[in-house]
């Protein structure tokens, strides 16, 4: 990357990580900008006399929002979740008993801090068609459980019958948006007595996100703008997906998000455990995506493995513009993978193919799947008058764990020694377990750019950096 600072302080455009906090502000420094949260003020839930319930929110300004439908646990209900982006509640938590139309109760909270995020869940009593009716971003975030009397104005309330040329003659029924992008089907696909496979085939292109959640164990897979084509009339907004019984997961859903004028898909995969995945294009078939689990044997421990930059973020490049950092730091990365999986480590990475994913998705991946450890492969370039190999950290609990990958790549590479530098970037500032970004060597030093192409030096990368994973895992009981 030109410089950790610089590198990890460009974002990558949108991806749509719904549920998990995407659209984060551009950053013009390692720190992102500063700038004060919209305060989150009234939540109302009225209920129509059409049958169903109008949820509104009004902020104090327009703010960014994504929602995502949740399905019903034995131990919670249906929910309808909004995530209302760079924004505080005053009051703190609230929760507003409706027990009509199909919504028990409405609550609010201060999601998170850093970022700043407020949730509003609508708990839902029966299946009933739910629609964002606003696009984001708003002011006023209005929400359809069911059938309601009017459309709303965006002023905060709704217009009395009759008047106005937008006013509608009758209730405002569940209709599906025109979208271009459609995910035309999921299915599970035989692979291997040692893998699971789900193949998700579209009518254009798109770069699906990685979701996962420890409590329960689930890995999901966002496509962002593609509506699904099989919860169409379904008024859950989900389906069940049909596998074979398979050791090790429960259970295959597919369920649209709703976000204004726009539908996303969500492919989850209810799992016994976590465990290491590829997410890549098919190339048997056109805009298709394979999603293969390893579902034997069972791994100890999770490492997150994040390969710098993807998809429409190249990162650095060697002096002839041929040579890709993205590219390498895959390269590493799946290496770095293939060693741990072989100590019956459990790594799981954040990306393994060229697509973008949002600066602030990749800590959260790691946050969201409990993990032990966290790495970060990069490249470097910029600095003219010096070479070599550093590695970042930014918490104090982290410093051991940089400071004993970078002598490990040091002594394998053989090349000059930066040091272990303390520093606020975002993969290592944002993640809840020791994390360290690893910048392996210089794409514009001629002689180090002949090093970082071949297949062994990445290879001595990354068995370096295995050796150190594995022992600071034993380290922390994991192992």
């Amino acid at each position: 990357m030109m410089a950790a600072a610089r590198g990890e302080a460009r974002l990558l455009p949108l991806v749509c990580a719904v549920g998990l906090l995407a659209l984060r502000p551009a950053l013009a420094q390692d720190e992102p900008a500063k700038r004060e949260p919209t305060p989150v003020g009234r939540i109302t839930a009225t209920p129509q006399k059409a049958g169903g319930v109008l949820v509104t929110v009004v902020a104090a300004g327009p703010v960014r929002y994504t929602s995502f439908r949740l399905s019903a646990t034995l131990e919670a209900p249906e929910r309808l979740v909004v995530d209302i982006e760079d924004a505080f509640f005053p009051q703190g938590t609230l929760t507003q008993p409706v027990d009509s139309g199909g919504v028990s109760r409405v609550r609010a909270s201060q999601y998170s801090t850093v970022p700043p995020v407020v949730r509003v869940v609508l708990d839902l009593a029966e299946p009933s068609p739910v629609r964002v009716l606003t696009q984001s971003p708003s002011a006023e975030i209005s929400v359809a459980v069911g059938e309601i009397d009017e459309q709303p104005t965006g002023t905060g309330e709704t217009s009395p019958p009759g008047t106005g040329p937008q006013t509608p003659t009758g209730p405002i029924l569940e209709q599906r948006p025109d979208q271009k992008l459609h995910l035309l089907k999921v299915e599970a696909v035989a692979s291997s007595p040692e893998t699971f496979d789900l193949c998700m085939t579209l009518d254009g292109q798109a770069d699906p996100v990685l979701i996962l959640t420890a409590d329960p164990n689930c890995l999901g897979i966002d496509v962002p703008d593609a509506a699904p084509e099989a919860t169409k009339g379904v008024p859950s907004g989900w389906v069940d997906v049909p596998f074979t019984p398979t050791p090790g997961v429960r259970w295959v859903r597919l369920a649209e998000l709703p976000s204004g004028d726009t539908l996303s898909s969500r492919i989850t995969v209810g799992l016994d455990r976590m465990m290491p995945y590829d997410l890549a294009r098919d190339p048997s078939t056109p805009n298709a995506w394979r999603l293969s689990l390893r579902v034997t044997p069972p791994y100890r421990g999770v490492v997150i493995v994040d390969p710098g930059h993807g998809g429409t973020e190249a990162g650095a490049m060697d002096p002839s513009r041929t040579i890709h950092e993205e590219d390498l730091n895959l390269q590493v990365a799946l290496k770095l993978r293939a060693e741990l999986l072989k100590r019956g480590i459990c790594a799981i990475l954040t990306r393994t193919a060229n697509t973008s994913v949002d600066l602030f998705h990749r800590p959260e991946i790691a946050n969201e799947a409990d993990a032990d450890l966290f790495v970060s492969i990069h490249h470097n370039s910029g600095a003219s008058d010096t070479s070599g190999t550093e590695t970042w950290y930014t918490s104090a609990a982290s410093r051991p764990f940089a400071e004993s990958v970078e002598a490990a790549l040091v002594a394998a590479l053989h090349l000059h020694d930066r040091g272990a530098k303390a520093g606020r970037l975002v993969v290592t500032r944002e993640t809840q377990m020791p994390a360290a970004l690893a910048e392996i060597a210089f794409l514009d030093v001629p002689d180090e750019l002949k090093l970082v192409i071949k297949d062994d030096f990445q290879q001595r990368a990354a068995s370096a950096i295995a050796d150190v994973v594995e022992s600071t895992l034993k380290s922390l009981g994991r192992g």
